[in-house]
């Protein structure tokens, strides 16, 4: 996760983890995966999302991960055996063990190409994937909503990029998995999904396709509560791409309304289609001068990764007595 080069996921594998790394040598630490330090002795360890085990040295977490993702990251007794924790979700913050810290991006502006030189109406980046268990807060169906309709009424307007969707669409639960293992079987003979006109197939990175888009269908994977505000929206942004939101309930009050259009404000996927033809080049570049000033703002900041390894660097340091 130190390594060079930009990560197998194309860009954010190792995001920020060597800023990290940078951040806490000024204080006379260096971070090292636990291959690394075998037959070292160890001052601490920082976990990225909690852990049922935990060695005898201070443990300090970092809660990435929704709790309907990785339990543990939402049981305060688990919790509770962190020197502090450190998470994106107000809902377990209390200023004492467990202080709040959205999840981090890149927010440096670059020059990204404008409306007309966009040749992707509107995209989805997303695998073919769906929770372990159903949920009610879970957005994977509002997605599909979307990209059924496009898919069927205006193909031209739509590209889907991800892994998997070249099999049927994966459902929750016992069931779904079960499905997905049968239609694993079916594919190795006869590859198919429901998505064959719209269906572009992986990327190698995002921004190779947010940089050609004018809208994205970003929902998160869930309706997240407050503060659940994941690095969708921001890749969105950065390239110059406007969203079609839906995530965190508090997603309003922490961003200005121009910098994205709401997915709940239409009462089917056809009305958004019309509402995003209905948006001007001048529209367009009047919204994208609304996000950039929200990302050059105060109120970015703690979106940055600037912020979060100095914040993790900072507490961790006084707790333990650091220079």
């Amino acid at each position: 996760m130190f390594s060079p080069g930009p990560g197998a996921n194309g860009g954010g594998l190792f995001f920020p983890f060597r800023r990290l790394r940078e951040v806490f040598e000024t204080v006379g630490v260096r971070l090292s995966t636990p291959d690394m330090n075998a037959g070292r002795e160890v001052s601490f360890e920082l976990h990225i999302n909690a852990r049922r085990r935990l060695p005898a040295v201070p443990c300090y977490a970092y809660l990435w991960e929704h709790p309907l993702i990785r339990p543990i990251n939402g049981e305060r007794r688990a919790l509770a055996r962190y020197r502090q924790v450190f998470t994106w979700n107000t809902a377990l913050v209390d200023g004492r063990l467990v202080h709040e810290l959205p999840i981090p991006n890149d927010l440096r502006l670059a020059p990204v190409p404008g409306f007309a030189e966009r040749d992707l109406f509107c995209v989805v980046i997303a695998g073919n994937r769906a929770l372990r268990t159903p949920h009610a807060d879970s957005l994977q169906d509002r997605r599909l909503e979307v990209m059924r309709w496009f898919e069927r009424h205006a193909p031209q307007d739509f590209a889907l990029y991800g892994s998997g969707w070249d099999r049927p669409t994966k459902r929750p639960g016992i069931a779904g998995r079960l499905l997905s293992r049968v239609h694993g079987w079916k594919a190795l003979w006869r590859p198919g999904g429901e998505f064959p006109a719209t269906c572009r197939g992986s990327v190698a990175s995002k921004d190779s396709v947010l940089r050609r888009s004018r809208f994205s269908i970003c929902f998160e994977n869930l309706r997240g509560g407050p503060g659940y505000i994941t690095e969708k929206v921001f890749d969105c942004w950065l390239y110059g791409c406007l969203p079609v939101y839906i995530g965190a309930s508090d997603f309003a009050r922490r961003v200005p309304p121009a910098c994205y259009i709401d997915g709940d404000a239409f009462g089917d996927p056809a009305a958004l289609h019309a509402a995003l033809h209905a948006i001007t080049p001048e529209e367009f570049a009047w919204r994208r001068s609304c996000i950039e000033a929200f990302l050059a703002s105060e109120a970015a900041r703690p979106y940055d990764d600037e912020h979060f390894c100095q914040t993790l660097k900072q507490h961790v340091a006084a707790d333990l007595g650091l220079a």
